[in-house]
């Protein structure tokens, strides 16, 4: 890896991170930025001798090892201090994060209706809500939804808040139980002289390593060719050679995609900042650093103070405030002039008794075109949609917040950076894994699971993988395991596991998240959240068999197996991130129940080695299914022709695993033959949580269920016969010999005296040449068919 070249483009937070990172390991890096100055949206900016930052930009994290990088990185630029945040609403202003105190404040009359939805509050609602307003609404009641989560949402992205996905308010929106500081419980800071001092101790090391920051370089074009990236061309002039290096894109995602040709609708929501500085010491003297402005006829929505973040260096005599205006970019707002903007913004703040106008010294225009990614329904297709093409270029790594379409905080943008460095440079990533020769294995070549026999001949088996879609609610669960016996569903299947040994709580899969008021859940915590317990899954394997539809589960540890053996289950499902889990694969195959396997993320050989692993434990009821663990996967993607190819490889039962959006790739799946199909399971696409947009509702399984059958039917067996449904069509249309002329008894029959013509009630034409030269032996008359008695 060293004797590569890395180019990275863009010199924001992430690709100076991750070019730091490479530096260290030994790898040429060459940075590749557009403005005259690196730090992306943690630039700081000189204001007339005084710096300001765009917008807040607090360092925090409950992650110990983030914070300990960032002390490393230089410890005395630090300022550890909590923050704290208001919203400004029809002259008051109201505690945020949204406090139970807060409550007080309100008349009585509303009090004791906000007091009575927060009673009602129903944590069912909240996992089956499927859009923002829903979800708020279950969380904190109508009321209180509508007069703090409704303007303000509305606002910064564009859209109505029952338009935007669940996904964007679990970890955003809180009801806690006092007024308290807005990162409370977390390590917080700021740079003691703006945030561009982080982005100046990064840029001073990475030229101390000999990297290479070439600024004022835009990224004009990318040649491609079917798999990798050829050469960038900068500022329309000079031609970089990329055959032999790796380029990360940091860039937002819709930049990369245009340089590309990947035609797509994702949007990103605009801000103009607006820098306005006043003769005045300070203008929040209260106790709060920022403030949040709903009121649709204000144009901006948040306004913070320089000084209450940091103030080493600035006038003591002046002050600057920071309005942040979000809108779409082709809005007339954005396209305003920076002296309507700045008088606008002044006049708006005037009347809100915060300043007076002879305050008033300059102000500054920043706009930032790609901030916040829009989240409409269906934008998950989109990605994935986008994430397949760039898939296929091996040499391009797309790393960063906007570059994933994401809209995330500092830690992330630096835990991206570090993970993406340590997975370019990771000596594992490089190896390849050879496929060994084929190993004589007899398992059974139909199976029989869960009381079906699966394999070819029979009907493919369908599987209702409700996963973790119950969103840890165990009525969500029994309504899966209802919905799918209504679908017509053969089992209903979900995951087993305890937090605590399916994924670490020290080490992150990628270092990136946060605890609260963040997108970005751990996977810890989330799958904490998700776990049910034994006595749980023995409730839900009795509801299964109440209602008719087998039971099983995923199991991830020796552990689960134990408890799955407990409750009863008659088979098991084994992940594809366990088919390297040769220890669990072991002990569960022990069990001599049927295994069903996911074989994603895998070659031949790595398959190949799992089931030598069952089959020395002597079971014979093995079903491989092919999968993509992509969520969701491309059609391009699926390679369905793998199914044949495990087939033919191990002579067992072959299923499908499948994580694409629709039904296409799995009825094909059944046409090309496959025993089994496994589907997400929903009860509503757009329910909170990461498999519901892949997944199958109600309907669309059933449809499903049905066209299995369906589809085996129009196979057929595969003998070419006549059909009996052809009968009447041979009877009407197919051709035969006519004849030409009335025929005469003794009249000797040439091609004159015949046509072909239907229907085929006479003599096959393909025997005309018999017919020719014989004598007719009754009269036939003109246009009616020669049969085998009138000769």
């Amino acid at each position: 890896m060293k004797d590569k070249n890395v180019y990275i483009i863009g010199a924001g937070i992430t690709g100076l991170v991750a070019a730091y990172e490479l530096l260290q390991k030994g790898i040429n890096v060459t940075i590749l930025e557009k403005l005259g100055n690196p730090g992306g949206l943690l630039r700081t900016l000189d204001f007339e001798g005084d710096y300001v930052d765009l917008g807040p930009k607090l360092f925090h994290s409950f992650n110990k090892n983030i914070v300990k990088y960032w002390k490393k990185l230089s410890p005395d630029i630090f300022l550890e201090k909590q923050f704290w945040c208001k919203n400004f609403k029809n002259g008051k202003l109201y505690d945020y994060p949204l406090a139970v105190s807060t409550i007080k404040e309100f008349p009585a009359d509303l009090q004791n209706q906000i007091r009575k939805e927060l009673e009602a509050v129903d944590p069912f609602k909240r996992a089956i809500a499927t859009n923002y307003k829903k979800y708020v609404e279950s969380l904190v009641g109508p009321t209180l939804q509508k007069l703090f989560y409704e303007d303000y949402p509305k606002k910064i992205w564009g859209m109505k808040t029952a338009d935007m996905i669940t996904n964007w308010a679990p970890k955003r929106i809180e009801l806690r139980k006092k007024y308290e500081a807005f990162y409370c419980n977390q390590w917080c800071a700021v740079c003691r002289r703006g945030s561009g001092q982080i982005v100046d101790v990064l840029k001073r090391k990475i030229v101390k390593m000999s990297g290479n920051i070439m600024l004022n370089s835009e990224v004009t074009s990318i040649n491609t060719n079917e798999d990798s990236v050829l050469s960038l061309v900068i500022n329309k002039k000079r031609t970089i050679d990329l055959k032999d290096s790796i380029l990360i894109s940091t860039v937002p995602l819709n930049h990369l995609t245009r340089f590309l040709g990947i035609k797509n609708n994702l949007k990103f929501r605009s801000i103009i900042f607006v820098f306005l500085k006043f003769k005045k010491p300070l203008v929040f003297q209260d106790k709060f650093d920022w403030l949040y402005f709903d009121d649709p006829n204000i144009i901006f929505h948040r306004v913070t103070e320089q000084k209450r973040f940091s103030s080493e260096g600035l006038s003591k005599d002046t002050t600057t405030l920071c309005f942040e205006i979000a809108c779409d970019k082709d809005e007339p707002l954005y396209k305003n002039k920076n002296s309507h903007l700045i008088a606008e913004t002044l006049l708006q703040f005037v009347k809100l008794g915060f300043v007076n106008r002879d305050d008033f010294v300059s102000g500054m225009i920043q706009r930032i075109d790609e901030v916040y990614p829009k989240y409409f329904y269906g934008y998950e297709v989109e990605l994935s949609n986008i994430n397949s093409a760039l898939s296929k270029l091996i040499n391009l790594y797309n790393c960063g917040s906007l570059a994933e379409f994401h809209y995330s905080d500092i830690q992330i943008l630096f835990a991206k950076g570090v993970d993406l460095a340590e997975l370019i440079s990771s000596d594992y990533y490089s190896k390849n894994i050879n496929i060994r020769q084929g190993y004589k294995f007899g398992f059974n070549s139909v199976v029989n699971i869960l009381g079906k026999l699966v394999g070819d001949g029979y009907k493919p088996l369908i599987i209702a993988e409700a996963g973790l879609n119950h969103n840890g609610n165990i009525r969500i669960a029994k309504e899966l395991i209802r919905k799918a016996k209504e679908a017509g569903c053969d089992a209903v299947k979900f995951q087993t596991f305890k937090a605590e040994k399916r994924v670490s709580s020290k080490v992150k899969s990628a270092n990136y998240f946060e605890k609260t008021l963040s997108m970005e859940e751990n996977y810890y915590d989330m799958f904490s959240r998700l776990e049910f317990t034994e006595n749980e899954f023995k409730l839900l394997y009795r509801y299964s068999k109440r209602n008719g539809i087998p039971f099983f589960s995923t199991p991830f540890s020796e552990e689960d197996v134990d408890i799955l053996e407990m409750v009863g289950v008659g088979c098991y499902k084994i992940s594809s991130f366990d088919l390297v889990n040769h220890r669990l694969l072991s002990y569960t195959a022990s069990k001599q129940k049927p295994i069903i396997l996911s074989t994603g993320m895998s070659n031949l050989a790595m398959v190949e080695e799992a089931l030598e692993v069952i089959t020395k434990t002597g079971n014979k009821n093995v079903i491989l299914l092919h999968c993509v663990s992509d969520y969701p996967m491309h059609m391009e993607d699926a390679n369905l022709k793998v199914i044949s190819t495990l087939k033919t490889a191990f002579k067992l039962p072959v299923g499908y695993s499948d994580h694409s959006i629709g039904l296409l790739t799995a009825n094909l799946a059944i046409g090309l033959g496959a025993n089994v199909i496994e589907r997400h399971f929903t009860l509503n696409k757009y329910l909170e949580g990461p498999d519901h947009i892949l997944s199958s509702d109600p309907d669309e399984m059933a449809e499903l269920v049905s066209n299995s059958s369906k589809i085996l039917q129009i196979l057929g067996d595969g003998v070419k016969v006549i059909r009996p449904a052809e009968f009447e069509t041979i009877n009407k249309f197919r051709k035969s010999i006519f004849a030409a002329k009335d025929l005469a008894i003794g009249e000797l029959l040439d091609s004159d005296k015949i046509d072909i013509k239907g229907p085929g009630h006479g003599i096959m034409p393909k025997y005309i040449d018999l017919v020719i030269g014989r004598k007719v032996k009754r009269a036939v008359p003109k246009d009616h068919p020669i049969t085998w008695n009138d000769v």
